[in-house]
């Protein structure tokens, strides 16, 4: 049974940067963080919007001014309709019709560089669990870069 305080189970997820604070924690299959809160599933940016800033009104979204959908900073996040949300990334073109890939993507964290790497160290007989704490990312993320369902251009 878990008895660590919810924030601080919150926060062990977290990763601050100069510019975005980053979820560590599992990352969904859009890109989103999620957390579990009783048995139940939330986008790590919602739980950081309502604890820093307060509770999301209903049919709204919360949406990010840094386009990382990894970010849970407060000062990054904002609340917008689902058109307000279409807009912005009509806008910023961004959505199905923007193929970013690797490097050009705006919420990566590792190089084409430390992709080679993972799977060099990989084929070498490193293990998931030490690559992902050494290149400070998720198990998924290293799952995801050895088969090649991310940076396949690589």
């Amino acid at each position: 049974m878990k008895t660590q305080p919810l924030k601080d189970r919150f926060w062990d997820k977290v990763i601050k940067t100069d510019s975005c604070w980053l979820w560590i924690g599992y990352i969904g299959k859009r890109g989103y963080g999620d957390f579990r809160i009783n048995k139940k599933t939330y986008r790590a940016h919602r739980v950081s919007y309502v604890i820093n800033i307060g509770p999301i009104p209903d049919n709204l979204c919360v949406l990010h001014k840094c386009d990382n959908r990894r970010c849970i900073r407060p000062d990054h996040l904002w609340l917008g309709t689902v058109l307000d949300n279409q807009k912005d990334m009509s806008q910023k073109k961004r959505g199905k019709n923007a193929y970013m890939v690797g490097k050009r993507a705006g919420n990566i964290r590792l190089t084409e560089q430390q992709i080679l790497a993972i799977r060099e160290e990989f084929k070498q007989g490193q293990s998931k669990p030490f690559l992902a704490e050494k290149y400070k990312v998720v198990r998924q993320n290293i799952h995801r870069i050895i088969t090649r369902k991310s940076w396949k251009h690589i």
